[in-house]
């Protein structure tokens, strides 16, 4: 079945030693309206969805006055 919800395969065909060392796969189970906000927010901005999810923690992170992320 092909799903209109995973489209970023950026790098999915590569081995996992070829990745940054600074970052891990994880899986994500949130609701199909919230999904689509952030494919088409990262879509404007010509990013992947896991760089706006990132980018999203890092703000809250500083928001909250937590230590701060590298």
């Amino acid at each position: 079945m092909k799903s209109k919800y995973f489209k970023d395969t950026q790098g999915l065909d590569l081995p996992f030693e070829l990745c940054s060392p600074d970052k891990v796969s994880v899986c994500l189970r949130i609701e199909k309206s919230a999904l689509d906000y952030v494919l088409s927010e990262s879509e404007r901005l010509s990013i992947t969805s896991g760089e706006y999810i990132e980018g999203l923690i890092r703000r809250e992170a500083r928001n909250q006055g937590g230590r701060t992320l590298m």
